[in-house]
C-alpha cells in the first residue's frame, strides 16, 4: 500500500496539498557510489563501475538530448552536480502520512518483474 495511481488522485483531491511542493525521499542517505552498488545489487547486476569525468558527460548528455527518450539531459547533470540531493523536509510524511521506506526496499520494488 501506500503507493500508485490511487496515491496521486489523493493528493490532488486535498485542499492542504494545494499549491505545494513536497519532496518525496527515503531515510537513508548515501553517497551516489554506494547508490549504485545497491542498485546493480537491486538488479543482479555485477559489472564495473566506470567513472566518467562530469565534462566529458555534459558533451555526451547534449548529443543524447536530441534522441526521443535521452538517457541522461544537462539539466539532469546539474542537479546531480548541485550535490544536494537530500529530503530535508517531513512535508509529504507530515501531510500525507507516507511512510519513510528504506533505499533497498524501495529499489527492491523498483526493479522487481512481480509488481
Amino acid at each position: 500500500g501506500g503507493g500508485g495511481p490511487g496515491a496521486t488522485v489523493g493528493v490532488v483531491e486535498r485542499p492542504d496539498a494545494a499549491n505545494r511542493t513536497f519532496e518525496l525521499g527515503g531515510p537513508d542517505v548515501v553517497t551516489w557510489n554506494e547508490f549504485w552498488e545497491r542498485l546493480k545489487r537491486a538488479l543482479g547486476a555485477r559489472r564495473p563501475n566506470v567513472h566518467i569525468p562530469f565534462g566529458l558527460m555534459r558533451v555526451q548528455a547534449a548529443v543524447l538530448e536530441r534522441l526521443p527518450r535521452p538517457p541522461v539531459t544537462r539539466d539532469q547533470l546539474k542537479m546531480l552536480a548541485a550535490g544536494d540531493n537530500v529530503v530535508s523536509s517531513s512535508d509529504a510524511v507530515d501531510t500525507f502520512g507516507l511512510p519513510l521506506v528504506p533505499l533497498d526496499e524501495q529499489l527492491r520494488r523498483a526493479t522487481s518483474k512481480d509488481d
